[in-house]
């Protein structure tokens, strides 16, 4: 199972549509919002992800605040922490600094460099 958590419901869609023709029998599950990504890991029958692929800006809690949070959630539920691919077309300047200071494993692209590299990436997690 692969989240993506993208707060523009287009460039969600076509991420979604592009990952479906190049990698087959993806499972994905869609958020746009990463607050509703949160509350889907409070229910009991939620499959939580092999990867986690999340926009980097986004307004209210950013991709990287998201990140922790999910972090965070593992840990209550001692569920293992999936990889998380963030994505952005402006990186601040010190995102380097701040997904350090995560546990889980991160893979950080810059937009437009989406669809080859992330089905590439998402290939080897199916």
């Amino acid at each position: 199972m692969i989240w993506i958590v993208d707060d523009d419901t287009d460039e969600a869609y076509l991420l979604t549509r592009a990952l479906s023709r190049r990698v087959s029998g993806l499972q994905l599950q869609c958020f746009h919002s990463p607050m509703l990504a949160l509350e889907s890991l409070e229910l009991p029958s939620t499959e939580l992800p092999t990867l986690v692929v999340t926009d980097l800006n986004m307004p209210g809690i950013d991709g990287l605040g998201f990140l922790s949070c999910f972090e965070a959630a593992c840990i209550k539920k001692q569920a293992p922490c999936p990889t998380f691919l963030l994505a952005s077309s402006v990186l601040p300047d010190n995102w380097q600094e701040l997904i350090q200071i995560i546990n889980c494993p991160v893979i950080v692209l810059q937009k437009p460099d989406l669809p080859q590299e992330f089905a590439r990436i998402i290939a080897s997690y199916t």
